[in-house]
């Protein structure tokens, strides 16, 4: 406790002070693993990471994140399926904070494949890790008549607890983890959406890289703190089918963003000028919005004073492993919607000009031009079926009605 407490209490302070400032020099690493477990990981980690990179000891700081990224995983893929949604929740804050951490350092050694492989990996793995499907694949079979099938996932559920439990007190975990793979196999076998979860949580940077054609690109957005100026910026991480890993790239500070506004010169400029350069040839690019970027429309950058779109087709998700199940567009119409009279009240004998005034939203005569456009193109070269919401009928009950299954584009011009 001599040594424990005073280090502990001298890395919690530098975080609530100036978590930069702290120097590793007084600092003796081989006693921090002895009160790691006792705090909060990711308010430790973020100091040292910061004193590590100002002193430029990269290894050190490459050893301590891969390490924290190991444990979170562990966190995602052994316990998180054992929590309510309010457990959850709160360990949402450490999985986040351990991207964001992973996310500095591999900025810091972005020619480090290992460390762009891990920010891949765990971009595929933590954004899945609060997705529904968990939870539904855990009531579906906790609610099913399976009998079989409820004790072996109660007892499997069991196993990985007890595992993390070993693996935090450095327990031999070998025997568990045989135990777990042969329960695993079988709930696979029993449970189709067990199966399917499970394998969403092992998918890889490789994974994405099979289903990717040579035409095409995927861009991860990221937003992470500076390892050494604590500037918070916007970075990239992208891959391509010939490569051997996935290459990282720092963009800008939101900073920038804010201060040379939005406009599609300046996200050309500051968001895509550099991922061109890296992709190369490719047109097709698949990208996923993070941070900032999530309010941004950067599909409408300008770059060389032409629109991106004109010369890319880019195609926004919200994680790149929607690719391992987009074999085929679900849908088979375009549905436009245009000219729309925004009132909570849908009633024909009102004029557009009294609906407006009521709600104060103006009616735009250009969104109905607008629809009627694109629907002529959309026939004009023997596309896809459409059809059109105009004035009365662009009403939200219209909207609630569609059905996914059939509907492979939804345009809606409005404000």
């Amino acid at each position: 406790y001599s040594k424990i407490l005073p280090l502990a209490t001298s890395v919690m302070s530098v975080d609530r002070v100036n978590m930069t400032q702290l120097k590793t020099t007084t600092i003796d690493i081989n006693h921090f693993f002895a009160f790691y477990c006792f705090l909060d990981k990711s308010a430790l980690t973020k100091p040292l990471i910061h004193a590590y990179a100002k002193e430029g000891r990269l290894k050190e700081t490459k050893d301590l994140v891969l390490n924290n990224v190991k444990d979170a995983e562990s966190t995602i893929r052994f316990t998180l399926s054992q929590l309510d949604s309010n457990e959850k929740t709160n360990k949402y804050g450490y999985i986040n904070t351990t991207a964001e951490n992973l996310f500095s350092v591999a900025m810091l050694q972005h020619d480090d494949k290992e460390l762009s492989k891990a920010a891949f990996n765990y971009c595929l793995l933590y954004k899945q890790a609060f997705m529904s499907s968990e939870s539904l694949m855990r009531k579906q079979i906790l609610e099913s008549s399976d009998s079989m099938l409820v004790k072996r996932y109660t007892n499997l559920q069991q196993l990985m607890e007890t595992r993390q439990t070993c693996l935090q007190a450095g327990l031999e975990v070998s025997a568990i983890e045989a135990q777990i793979a042969t329960l695993d196999i079988q709930v696979k076998e029993d449970s189709t959406a067990y199966g399917d979860y499970t394998r969403e949580l092992n998918l890889k940077w490789m994974d994405i890289q099979n289903i990717l054609d040579n035409e095409s690109a995927v861009v991860e957005f990221i937003s992470y703190q500076d390892a050494v100026s604590a500037d918070v910026r916007i970075g990239a991480i992208i891959l391509c089918k010939e490569w051997d890993s996935p290459k990282m790239v720092s963009l800008c500070s939101e900073k920038d963003l804010e201060e040379f506004g939005q406009s599609p010169d300046h996200i050309g400029t500051l968001i895509w000028t550099h991922i061109l350069d890296i992709i190369g040839e490719k047109y097709k690019l698949y990208f996923v919005p993070s941070g900032i970027i999530n309010n941004i429309g950067v599909e409408n950058a300008m770059v060389n004073g032409e629109f991106l779109s004109n010369k890319y087709v880019l195609l926004r998700l919200s994680s790149s492993r929607e690719l391992v199940h987009k074999k085929s567009l679900i849908g088979s119409q375009a549905v436009l919607y245009g000219g729309i009279f925004y009132s909570n009240e849908e009633v024909e004998s009102k004029t557009p000009s009294n609906r407006a005034a009521e709600t104060e939203i103006p009616y735009l005569s250009g969104t109905k031009t607008e629809v009627e456009t694109i629907n002529a193109l959309i026939t004009q070269m023997g596309g896809i079926p459409t059809s059109m919401f105009l004035g009365h009928s662009a009403t939200e009950s219209s909207v609630k009605m569609l059905s996914p299954l059939s509907t492979k584009i939804l345009h809606i011009a409005t404000h």
